[in-house]
């Protein structure tokens, strides 16, 4: 199931900033608009990598607390956000395309789309996974915040089904 997750966030991530910035996604510049180029495909779709599989870290870690939160975004997120500023202007020259990036909405826009479509698909199957495919520690753990017993009703025959 993973695996299959990971394919549709990859396709997500490459699709959504490779129909928006090629073949018609137009930047305005000082010198009117012009066309976008890969270069601002490419940083669109590995910064949603990077949003993507923290978010993914996030959601999935079970004992998540602030001490984490604050180190997953300051060392993940935010290295990132350092190394990708520090490398345009710096290191590599790619025709400022960075400062490009960041000067137009459509590169916010496109990554809150391909970001916010694999957190709808994650949840999707989350929920989907809960509700018809239980494991025995989610429905214990509903169960619990319905404040039921397992011994109640038919709770017992349910979790010896689920257990098997």
């Amino acid at each position: 199931m993973w695996f299959l997750i990971g394919c549709f966030h990859a396709s997500i991530v490459y699709l959504i900033p490779l129909y928006t910035f090629v073949n018609g996604g137009i930047l305005g510049g000082d010198d009117g608009p012009m066309t976008s180029d890969m270069w601002i495909m490419s940083l669109c779709s590995y910064t949603s990598v990077i949003f993507v599989v923290s978010l993914k870290l996030i959601l999935s870690s079970r004992a998540m607390t602030l001490v984490h939160l604050v180190f997953m975004i300051s060392t993940s997120i935010g290295l990132y956000i350092v190394w990708m500023w520090a490398s345009d202007s710096l290191l590599y020259d790619t025709s400022d395309t960075v400062i490009e990036a960041h000067s137009t909405p459509l590169f916010y826009l496109t990554l809150a789309c391909s970001v916010c479509a694999c957190f709808v698909s994650d949840f999707f199957v989350k929920s989907m996974n809960f509700l018809f495919w239980p494991s025995p520690n989610e429905y214990l753990r509903d169960l619990i915040s319905k404040k039921q017993s397992i011994d109640e009703g038919d709770n017992r025959s349910r979790f010896d089904k689920i257990w098997k």
